[in-house]
Parts: structure tokens; sequence; C-alpha cells
């Protein structure tokens, strides 16, 4: 319906104004709410996110997702627990890297095993004096999706020519690694939830085989 100015039709035919409304539907709201249960406890967190999330999927291993959340920014969680924000991953990140880098006299070769958001790869980086860096994840959809949705935790590591990055076995690979071949290890793994895929690296075996791994003055952390 149209009118001109002045026009006095609406006012004696308000019925013309129902007739020639559009119905809009209100928008959507995609967003999720992700619950988080802790174990062994009646606690459950939830965290609500900002829309849809980029990412909702099941790798081969383990479901991922990756939302925006308004106080965290953008986040990862690994079986519906939560990962790592991009709010305060660096409190994680600088501990479990910077404290063994520089416990270590002269830590040259690092192995990383897990951390498929790239942070701690980030972190090894900045030291000087590196040989070898390896970082081994078995979830390649994880580095890939972290790469692409929250780039800031790697931060140009994935493109650095020092990282060797395998899609991989870790527990296979410290097995087969040779004695005394990292000074320093990072264990950044998921949580130890049953039949997840990061239980097994909090087993008696694992850690004698890093421990095996570890040349003289060697650190690891987890």
């Amino acid at each position: 319906m149209e009118l001109q100015r002045g026009s006095s039709t609406l006012i004696n035919n308000p019925s013309c104004f129902d007739n020639s409304m559009t119905t809009l539907n209100p928008p959507q709201d995609a967003s999720i709410t992700v619950t988080e249960k802790e174990p062994h406890t009646d606690t459950d967190i939830c965290i609500k996110t900002v829309g849809a999330p980029m990412v909702n999927k099941m790798s081969k291993f383990q479901k991922i997702v990756i939302a925006k959340n308004k106080w965290w920014g953008n986040m990862l969680w690994l079986d519906d627990v939560v990962n790592v924000t991009e709010k305060d991953e660096f409190i994680y990140h600088e501990m479990i890297v910077n404290v063994p880098m520089m416990t270590h006299p002269n830590p040259q070769r690092v192995l990383i095993v897990g951390g498929g958001d790239g942070g701690a790869a980030r972190e090894v980086l900045k030291h000087p004096n590196l040989t070898k860096v390896v970082m081994i994840d078995i979830d390649e959809d994880v580095v890939n999706e972290c790469r692409k949705h929250m780039p800031g935790l790697n931060n140009g590591a994935f493109e650095d020519p020092r990282l060797e990055l395998i899609i991989g076995d870790g527990i296979d690979y410290v097995k087969k690694a040779e004695n005394e071949s990292f000074d320093i290890i990072i264990v950044d793994s998921t949580d130890p939830i049953p039949d997840s895929v990061g239980e097994v690296l909090f087993t008696e075996d694992f850690y004698i085989n890093c421990h095996r791994v570890l040349a003289a003055n060697g650190v690891m952390s987890t």
C-alpha cells in the first residue's frame, strides 16, 4: 500500500494496514549451548556460543566444535570438553612450554605430542638454537580446523620450516624414537577421559618410553 503525505486513507480505513502487512520471520538464533560434565560430580558447565558454530563435526577420533563465545572469543571443544580459548590460551601454552625450555641448560631438540591448535609450537619456536622440532598429532582435522578458524594460536608456526609436523600416533612415535633423541618433550594432550583419544597418553608405558627418549638433563611437561 502506498500513501501520500497528508492522506487520511489509513485513518479512515485501518483495515488496510493489516491487509498490507508483510509477515517477517524473526531471525533464528543459530547459537548452541555446549555442556561439559565434570567427572565424579553433579556439576555441568554450560557455555553458549554467539551464532552457529564454525565447526561441529566428528573426526575419525573425536567430536570437534569451534565456535565464538561472547567472553572467550573462538573456542575449541573436543568431545564436549573445553580444550582452548583465544582469550586465555597464552596462560596454558606459555607455562607448558617456557618452563621446561628455560629449565634446560641448552634445549635444541623438542618433541610436542598433541598440540593440534599450534599454540605449543608457537611458543617453542620463539627459542633460539633449535635444531629439531617435531610436533605429532593424531587428528588432522583438529590441526586443519584450528589453522583455519583460530590462526592466532599457531601464529605462523605451521608454516615455519623449522617445524616438522607429523599427523600420526604419538605413542607409536615415542616408542620407536631413538634413545636420548630429545632434550624436551611437551605432552599437550586432551584430558584422560575413559575411551578418549588422549587416555593412552597417561599410561606407565608411555612415560617409560619418554624417559628413555630424553637425553641427559632432559625435561618433560604435560
